[in-house]
């Protein structure tokens, strides 16, 4: 509450009424009673609201910005050199404690918000379904599971059954990702839709990149700097990208972007290809079976028919399928969420991911093994990203949020790209600084190996989805705080 206080005590210095906002909260929208400026009619409003607000935003901005000052002190071999190893320490515990504590204020502020705002984030989550934000939100954390699950491999002969199960569990949540992609996409305006990529999904891809290409190496493999600015590394990184790959390392996940702007290159087509299945629901079935039948036959060739994969058109095509699909689910969503959805999507979900790990486990044992049937192209896997669709859109059926649970739903769902986008740094890092494996021996040595399995899986999905959802909000808030700053002095 400190920053409250002093916010109130400058805005009673300049002579404002202002309400008692914090420039920490969810949304600029939340409500706050005008200024009165009857006593001093000569000042616009606008200038009143500057008044009110520029003390708060400028003193939060301050707050927020001192994190950077532990930079210096964390990296001091690197910046500067500090003698004084009992200053340096001494410091280094007041500002563990300081970011510690602003970290669990953000926290707290949020989740305050959070339940009590009417106008949940900006105001727009009113506007969000919230059965899609939850099936956006399960995919999140099945995308994390599937990048920090343990290996299902024994040795090179032999395979653990159950946690080859967990990783089919964890296999689909890309599909279910173009899914909700599918369940909205057409009803845009390219142009919209291009401006809208573009500021939300390529720049901040750009600026990932940029981080990654310096840093990642250095940060994660200690090595030299002046490798990245090597001349071979500019080439290498430019011919990946004519192949319309992911050049950045420690960013495996990164091709999903690179697939998304694909997509919605080809926008006009694919637009055109679903007003025509629209037009009969004839032609919506033929689609759907035939694009199903297609799966199957390229999972029983082993992916020799389509030759799918995560780059490029070779995985432009299955992704196109699966928006079609989530578009068809989505417009459908009546007559695939009746009395038994729940039951039947939950029953098929796991019953299909154990035959899928049976149909693995036989794969596991070839002349020449393959894991095709785990990806999320594979027929199994658009089933299963189906049945977790149509369960979220049987368990909330409202179109708009409606309670509490629902609204936090909504939430967290709308920090899921920026969750998505830093997950495997976040990985990286905690591997770094050997916490996986701490939980790992943690979890073996205290409980049975099923249960430790769950346990670890659940624990380390959590962990990481909430250290990037703190960083999300962190970045989120100074970003806010720099546009709001910018526009009072604009």
């Amino acid at each position: 509450m400190l920053q409250l206080f002093l916010y109130k005590i400058i805005s009673k210095i300049t002579m404002t009424n202002a309400c008692s906002f914090s420039p920490l909260s969810s949304a600029a929208s939340f409500a706050q009673p005008p200024i009165i400026t009857e006593n001093r009619p000569e000042i616009h409003k606008a200038t009143a609201d500057k008044i009110a607000y520029t003390p708060g935003l400028i003193l939060s901005l301050i707050l927020h910005s001192c994190i950077i000052l532990y930079i210096p002190l964390y990296f001091p071999s690197i910046l500067f050199p500090i003698r004084n190893t009992n200053f340096l320490n001494k410091i280094n515990r007041y500002f563990n404690f300081y970011i510690f504590m602003l970290i669990l204020y953000n926290t707290l502020y949020y989740i305050r918000f959070t339940i009590l705002s009417i106008n949940f984030i900006r105001g727009n989550n009113m506007k969000r379904n919230p059965s899609i934000e939850l099936c956006r939100l399960l995919a999140c954390l099945i995308v994390i599971g599937v990048h920090t699950s343990l290996s299902a491999a024994v040795n090179e002969h032999s395979w653990d059954t159950f946690r080859l199960f967990l990783n089919c569990l964890l296999a689909d949540g890309v599909a279910i990702f173009f899914m909700i992609t599918g369940a909205f996409l057409f009803n845009n305006d390219y142009c919209r839709l291009l401006k809208k990529t573009l500021k939300h999904i390529i720049i901040p891809l750009i600026i990932f990149s940029i981080i990654g290409f310096y840093c990642f190496d250095w940060l994660f493999d200690k090595q030299p700097l002046s490798l990245h600015i090597a001349a071979s590394k500019y080439i290498d990184t430019f011919r990946t990208l004519l192949s319309w790959q992911n050049p950045i390392s420690h960013s495996v996940h990164l091709w999903y972007l690179y697939v998304y702007i694909l997509v919605i290159f080809i926008y006009p087509l694919l637009k055109a290809f679903v007003d025509y299945l629209d037009a009969d629901t004839n032609r919506t079935k033929i689609f759907l079976i035939g694009t199903f039948i297609f799966l199957i036959m390229n999972d029983i060739s082993s992916n020799s028919l389509g030759a799918f994969s995560h780059h490029s058109i070779n995985a432009l095509v299955p992704a196109s399928i699966e928006i079609i699909w989530g578009h068809i689910f989505y417009k459908y969503q009546k007559i695939f969420t009746r009395k038994l959805a729940i039951p039947v999507s939950i029953f098929l979900f796991f019953s299909l991911n154990y035959l899928r790990s049976l149909i693995q486990l036989h794969r596991y044992s070839l002349e020449t093994p393959n894991n095709y049937i785990l990806f999320w192209y594979s027929s199994i896997g658009i089933i299963c990203a189906s049945a977790i669709f149509i369960f979220c859109s049987s368990v909330i059926k409202a179109p708009v949020p409606s309670n509490i649970i629902q609204k936090f739903i909504c939430w967290l769902a709308s920090y899921t790209f920026p969750v998505y986008l830093i997950h495997i740094p976040i990985r990286d890092l905690l591997e770094a600084h050997s916490v996986p494996t701490m939980l790992n021996h943690f979890m073996f040595s205290h409980f049975s190996e099923f249960i430790a399995d769950i346990l670890y899986n659940s624990s380390i999905v959590l962990i990481i989805f909430v250290i990037c959802l703190i960083i999300s909000i962190l970045f989120r808030n100074i970003k806010k705080l720099l546009n709001k700053v910018i526009h009072c002095f604009a």
